[in-house]
């Protein structure tokens, strides 16, 4: 068993009592769960019942699973036919390593730090997961799968997660994480499809200036100086105060039309 001083144990007791008591009663749950437990390595071998449930729901609710994603079970049976003692899946291993990783964070830096504030700074599973097993930037997912599959398919995906996520936190469904996947591409050289990923960003946010000054800037470097015209008068339209937009329309108002 991983043991814990007192303080990390405190520490740990605390925060499981908070969240417990956020979670509601496990009266249903607690039914179906025995009241000792086997092969228990990091947890405190004298946890509660309650207060393991707690836990577990904690940890369901952060990652936006269910019991059997890390148990050898079947979702929809009773607990009872669970077995939690097993070992056989990685994710019950992984969580381990994270409980680990957490008590690191809490006790060894957060504890130490001077951060001018008096009440104790924690973090737990939903700090980093908000609902999502792997829990990754938007624009990592999109740079990935643009590498892989191209800029049409990154752009579907991101479709995908905003009609599935939007409103919730697990991604930041802002200007920034399509704008840097834009910039990316730009200097990577591929102006094609950053104007891509940049013409969604002004679709989806309409309001940010920002975000048609860098997709102007595109259609100028592609040579569409009409588009690019649109998209500073766009820019100015959400920000009258925009004054790179201005200056950056003025001077491709002045620019002397392509020769046929």
């Amino acid at each position: 068993m991983f043991l814990v001083n007192a303080g990390r144990r405190r520490t740990r007791s605390a925060i499981f009592g908070i969240l417990l008591a956020a979670l509601g009663s496990p009266a249903l749950a607690q039914g179906e769960i025995p009241d000792k437990f086997k092969n228990l390595k990091v947890l405190p071998r004298d946890i509660k019942q309650g207060e393991l449930v707690g836990v577990m729901r904690t940890f369901a609710g952060a990652l936006g699973v269910r019991c059997a994603y890390c148990h050898v079970g079947e979702d929809g049976k009773p607990l009872s036919t669970f077995d939690f003692a097993s070992d056989e899946k990685t994710p019950k291993r992984a969580a381990r390593d994270m409980l680990r990783m957490v008590d690191a964070i809490n006790d060894k830096y957060l504890a130490k730090a001077d951060l001018g504030r008096t009440e104790r700074l924690t973090v737990n599973c939903v700090t980093c997961h908000h609902g999502l097993t792997r829990p990754e930037q938007l624009q990592t997912i999109l740079t990935r799968i643009t590498k892989e599959k191209g800029i049409d398919a990154a752009l579907e995906e991101y479709r995908t997660l905003r009609k599935k996520y939007y409103g919730g936190a697990q991604y930041d469904f802002g200007g920034p994480p399509l704008n840097m996947v834009a910039e990316r591409l730009m200097r990577d050289g591929k102006i094609d499809e950053a104007i891509k990923a940049a013409e969604l960003n002004a679709e989806e946010h309409p309001d940010i200036s920002h975000a048609h000054t860098f997709l102007g800037d595109l259609y100028a470097k592609k040579g569409d100086k009409a588009r690019a015209i649109e998209a500073m008068q766009r820019a100015l339209a959400a920000d009258t105060a925009n004054d790179y937009a201005r200056r950056r329309l003025e001077a491709l108002q002045k620019e002397e039309p392509a020769r046929p």
